[in-house]
């Protein structure tokens, strides 16, 4: 038997303890389902200042000298904490420094991103290494996995290298692409403050006369990975490589693609406390219908029409191609359905949502704040979920949508190609309708079938079924990911 693997996750969100979407998430489902596969997990993230971030009372806290840039050592504080995982828990360590983290936000506030995230998550990198440290000894015996998450964890790599000694030195580095889009650029007369002053010399950590923190990690860690096999292949193109296409493109075969899974006892519609009724997939049709009745009933829809109910559950961005649901809600209602919209997000798209349910009252209705216990209503009490991303790297809630019974509506990019198989009328087969692209021209073909589908109550029955009884669990892309360490520590 092999010696023992253990892992350190550095991410800027933690689902239990704070999170803005798929990141923290995806973070705190990967961490339960190594820490059930028996491996040691401790995953390091900061304890911001804001509601959402919940710190049971079974803590302890411990001091910890960290230096977070050219100044002399800081005190601060380790808060440890756990969360189950099967028979066993992952240890959750949150970084207590008042004035990089006590803030009403992760990334920034009403008054747009923070001017410092810079030094707030080079210093989430450097306090995480630094408690691997501590924790682990590099002559234990246990081979050590480094696995840090987008770009806030980016620089992890690079400081794990020129550590001077210790278990984080001699750990492999793996970096997890969760949206290439976001890459964290900053000036180069951050570089010293940063530490990363001969990396900048070399032109390692720079893109575009930018210090990028992602370009770093492509560049440093031993293996990259994304959350989805068809979003590693879309980055090496010039569409979606966001600029950094070449860099990945460098680095050959050492770039993977793991699909996410989702928490399937925390998203389980036979004992969700948040729905009207529970029920599983042997009785979903009629139990669902009482669903929508109560979820019509709660955000004003009109309850006394029996045609589909389309929801949209997400951030209001132009990524997620929202605007080309605004677009066709009126060819919708015309043909006989509602919307129900639930995310907040980017205002104009807010504000033309509002409009839609001024001019449809009782048609459209929609919560421009998000509200996760209204969100797994309406994938409960909703016949479509509409998702027509322009990119996406893996995606969430196509998967929550199958897992109650909800037929994801799709473009086929990234992950949503790799979870949701096309409906054929023919074979009676697939799980969800995939568009020909996010194109409002396209979107409503897509919503026409779904129509045709909604009056079909066998071929709708059918859908759902398969739908329900996908494989969406954390267990097969755990052991994906288990093989990939194993790859990177016999390298």
């Amino acid at each position: 038997m092999g010696k023992p693997v253990r892992v350190l996750m550095i991410a800027s969100e933690v689902g239990s303890f704070a999170r803005t979407g798929g990141l923290g998430d995806m973070v705190e489902g990967l961490a339960r389902g190594l820490a059930a596969a028996a491996v040691e997990v401790v995953v390091v993230t900061p304890l911001y200042g804001f509601g959402v971030t919940s710190v049971p009372p079974d803590t302890k806290r411990w001091p910890f000298p960290l230096r977070i840039d050219r100044a002399p050592k800081c005190q601060l504080e380790v808060v440890e904490t756990g969360v189950a995982a099967g028979s066993g828990s992952v240890r959750v360590m949150l970084l207590d420094i008042p004035h990089l983290y006590d803030r009403k936000g992760i990334y920034g506030d009403e008054h747009g991103l923070f001017g410092d995230n810079q030094i707030r998550f080079a210093a989430l990198c450097r306090g995480a290494l630094a408690i691997g440290d501590h924790l682990w000894s590099e002559s234990d015996g246990a081979r050590t996995i480094v696995h840090a998450h987008d770009w806030h964890s980016a620089l992890a790599p690079l400081y794990a290298r020129s550590r001077p000694s210790g278990a984080m030195r001699a750990s492999k580095q793996l970096f997890s692409i969760h949206n290439l889009a976001y890459q964290g650029r900053f000036d180069l007369h951050d570089a010293a403050a940063l530490g990363l002053s001969a990396e900048v010399a070399s032109g390692q950590v720079v893109h575009d006369g930018r210090i990028n923190f992602m370009k770093s990690a492509i560049v440093a860690a031993d293996r990259v990975s994304t959350v989805s096999a068809t979003y590693a292949r879309e980055i090496l193109e010039t569409a979606n490589g966001c600029g950094l296409e070449h860099a990945i493109a460098s680095r050959g075969d050492s770039v993977a693609g793991i699909e996410n899974g989702i928490d399937l006892d925390l998203y389980d519609p036979s004992h969700d406390s948040a729905l009207a009724v529970n029920y599983n997939a042997s009785n979903a049709l009629p139990q669902r219908a009482l669903c929508k009745r109560a979820l019509a009933a709660e955000v004003g829809l009109d309850t006394q029409d029996d045609g589909p109910l389309f929801a949209t559950v997400s951030r209001l961005t132009w990524q997620k191609g929202i605007d080309s649901v605004i677009d066709i809600a009126p060819q919708i209602v015309a043909t006989g359905g509602r919307i129900l919209f639930v995310g907040g997000g980017d205002a104009s798209l807010s504000e033309a949502i509002l409009r839609l349910v001024e001019q449809y009252p009782g048609r459209v209705v929609g919560s421009t704040e998000f509200d996760d216990a209204l969100a797994r209503r309406a994938y409960a009490g909703a016949d479509f979920v509409l998702m027509p991303s322009r990119y996406e790297p893996c995606g969430l809630t196509q998967q929550y949508a199958m897992r109650y019974g909800a037929v994801p509506i799709v473009t086929p990019v990234g992950g949503l190609l790799d979870t949701v198989m096309p409906y054929d009328p023919g074979s009676a087969s697939g799980t969800g309708i995939v568009a020909a692209s996010h194109a409002p021209h396209h979107l409503i073909d897509a919503c026409r079938i779904a129509f045709d589908l909604y009056r079909d109550r066998t071929a709708m029955a059918g859908i759902i079924a398969r739908a329900m009884a996908r494989d969406n669990s954390w267990a097969r892309s755990t052991q994906e990911y288990l093989a990939l360490y194993e790859q990177m520590l016999s390298a």
